[in-house]
């Protein structure tokens, strides 16, 4: 299971949860494993939620991805530009990388 920080616009329909979503008022607005539709998706945004934790499958990860987040994808590609991303363990470090920092930099801008 890969898990990977998507801001609110690059959500679709059938991506599913990798985590709860709790509102700034400590309502629960989705459960993990959930699957996004497009009411789901309004809710959130109702709830000024702007990103989320999602499971990707990986052929996908970049996808889905906000502006913000395809930057960061782009400098840690540098870092790993003489790997073999094809490899799954190489895949899996990638995106645990790709994950930690979404995570690290929305926690320094505010979070979602």
């Amino acid at each position: 299971m890969n898990l990977i920080r998507v801001g609110i616009q690059g959500l679709e329909p059938g991506i599913r949860l990798g985590e709860d979503i709790v509102s700034s008022k400590g309502i629960l607005l989705a459960k993990k494993d959930q699957l996004l539709d497009k009411k789901l998706i309004q809710v959130l945004k109702s709830f000024a939620v702007t990103e989320v934790v999602v499971i990707s499958s990986g052929e996908n990860v970049e996808k889905n991805l906000s502006h913000f987040d395809l930057q960061i994808v782009a400098e840690i590609k540098l870092r790993f530009k003489n790997l073999d991303l094809k490899k799954a363990m190489i895949q899996k470090l990638f995106e645990h990388c790709v994950h930690r920092q979404t995570i690290s930099k929305s926690q320094k801008s505010g979070g979602r």
